[in-house]
């Protein structure tokens, strides 16, 4: 490494004249296979070590080395030399140099580096503006503050170093993004009982700082007959009033989940299809790309006309045959086994999500680079079975590696990146009255998350952020709410202490369904809150113990649930 030398036992030696660091390893890797190799600095903010740097090395998502810097005696060393960029170099055993990597992961920033639009911090707003800032779409408001990372140029490093400085909330733990993030759902459209702004005002109340929007995405726009799309007025605009209440009332984190998609012009008929049916890439070609074409179009024009979404879900629970993510030629009446001959194999819908999630991801990121695309939803639990989880994410993983998409692309890209970010999932811990059996059932759904997480560390990916975007518990039949909080409160604890890499869980749902809405009982009690028509007037609004247990969790243990009866207090 340059100006440094070999300590022993593998020890790191820094020459802060020289700005040089090198890990000498006592067992070197063998050169020949492919490894990712992650190399960065964090500014530990708390704790012991707080003040200090962290310098670590991971190849293939093993720590391999790492160790903490105290500041020099001189005073200079870590404002000077750690603040600049780290280059890292592999050599070979002969001395000869295999390859470098410049811009590794810097975190740290001085003086005003950063703070884009001079509001005097460095948050998630600098973040989207640094990225029309690189690609020319808009200037810094005060001039080199675009220039994060301290290296003369405003490029992708400053980007990627912004990215992950303002992800380091909590710099001892770099396996994720600071603590665990809560996030609610409700379905627009289902239940005419919840406002906008009670669904917004409930959401906060509870803690929530992300919020996972449905409404199917044929419902927002539909195809045109030169594969551009338009909007459906009346319902885009119920769209942007939730939108509205969800920033006003604080929650910043928006993930846009269609459950359907638009078909070309002229291809839909009830005869033949519904809105969850995809042209066959094999045999029915232009329309497949043309179906591609519309629903990344929608998408990317979603994102320009609600630019407070930053997250995007391109399909639910896609490894789900009851989702009837089928081939054209099958009406929604058709029967079970008409269904089952119309159903794409594991390995086909791997590969048309590979598609869909590059072309969406393209539409959104020109609307704004910061935006982000999950995977479609993945359902997990034994239950599920493996077929249906780890080998889905597997063959996805293996569809990008394979160079082969996206279609109707004259070079394929293997970047992962480019087609997600976040790997999605769903989990339902199983009720039970015996404690010990909901200890058992936390566990056994626990290691099959795990086993995802495998596959994502087989495939270079274990430092994706991954979301639990559905979770929860119905509190249906002779199911008590105390069983179900202590359900929840031993799930939510295994999740922060074991499933470090889960950085944001979802609760499915909010609120109960209204009775009106006409669902099984099971789907509408899966709610935190009653709904604001239930049959008991002393319900209507209330927080269930479930409510209670959740609240509990993100607020540091308090029982004061006195916010909860306020909320409700507001809208009875």
């Amino acid at each position: 490494g340059y100006g440094a030398t070999a300590g022993a036992n593998g020890a790191w030696q820094i020459d802060p004249t020289q700005n040089g660091l090198l890990v000498n390893m006592d067992s070197p890797l063998t050169v020949g296979g492919a490894y990712d190799i992650e190399f960065g600095r964090l500014r530990v903010a708390s704790g012991t070590n707080a003040g200090k740097f962290y310098v670590y090395l991971k190849v293939d998502g093993t720590l391999i080395q790492s160790r903490y810097y105290e500041v020099a005696s001189d005073g200079t060393y870590n404002s000077t030399q750690l603040s600049n960029n780290i280059v890292f170099a592999i050599y070979s055993s002969s001395g000869n140099k295999i390859r470098a990597y410049g811009a590794a992961s810097v975190l740290e920033h001085e003086g005003t580096r950063g703070d884009v639009d001079a509001n005097s911090s460095i948050n998630t707003s600098d973040f989207g503006k640094l990225g029309k800032i690189v690609i020319g779409a808009a200037t810094a408001t005060v001039a080199g503050t675009a220039d994060f990372n301290n290296d003369t140029f405003v490029d992708v490093r400053d980007y990627v170093a912004m990215k992950k400085h303002i992800a380091a909330a909590n710099m001892n733990t770099y396996s994720k993004s600071g603590s665990l993030a809560l996030g609610m759902q409700e379905h627009l459209l289902e239940d005419a009982t919840k406002t906008a702004t009670y669904i917004a005002d409930a959401s906060a109340t509870i803690g929530a700082s992300t919020y996972r929007l449905s409404m199917p995405i044929h419902n927002l726009y539909s195809a045109t007959s030169t594969n551009g799309v338009t909007v459906n007025s009346t319902n885009m605009a119920k769209f942007k009033a939730q939108v509205s209440a969800l920033t006003s009332a604080g929650i910043t984190d928006i993930l846009y989940v269609t459950d359907s998609f638009i078909l070309p012009y002229g291809y839909y008929d009830s005869n033949y299809c519904h809105h969850k049916t995809v042209p066959n890439p094999e045999t029915d070609t232009e329309n497949y790309i043309a179906w591609l074409t519309v629903n990344s179009l929608a998408f990317g024009e979603l994102a320009e006309e609600c630019p407070e979404i930053k997250f995007f879900e391109p399909f639910n629970e896609i490894n789900l045959a009851t989702s009837r993510f089928e081939k054209y030629g099958t009406p929604w009446s058709a029967t079970t086994s008409e269904q089952e001959g119309n159903r794409y194999t594991v390995q086909e819908k791997a590969g048309i999500i590979a598609d869909l999630c590059w072309y969406i991801s393209k539409e959104v990121k020109a609307a704004d680079p910061a935006n982000q695309v999950t995977t479609p939803s993945i359902c997990v639990g034994s239950h599920i079975g493996a077929d249906l989880q780890s080998t889905f994410l597997n063959l996805l993983y293996g569809s990008i590696e394979s160079g082969g998409y996206p279609t109707d692309n004259s070079v394929g890209d293997k970047r992962i990146d480019n087609y997600f970010t976040i790997v999605n999932i769903h989990t339902y811990p199983q009720y039970s009255n015996s404690s010990s059996t909901r200890t058992n059932n936390v566990n056994t759904i626990a290691n099959d998350v795990s086993a995802v997480y495998t596959v994502m560390q087989n495939h270079k990916d274990g430092g994706s952020r991954v979301w639990m975007t559905e979770t929860g518990i119905s509190i249906n039949g002779t199911r008590t709410e105390a069983n179900g909080a202590d359900l929840l409160t031993k799930y939510l604890t295994k999740i922060n202490t074991n499933l470090t890499y889960i950085d944001t869980v979802i609760f499915y749902k909010l609120a109960d369904i209204s009775a009106s809405a006409g669902q099984d009982e099971s789907e509408t009690k899966y709610g935190l809150f009653y709904s604001g028509d239930n049959s008991t007037s002393s319900k209507r609004y209330a927080a269930k113990e479930t409510a209670k247990a959740v609240y509990s969790f993100f607020h540091n243990g308090s029982t004061d649930y006195s916010a909860l009866t306020s909320l409700r207090s507001r809208y009875v």
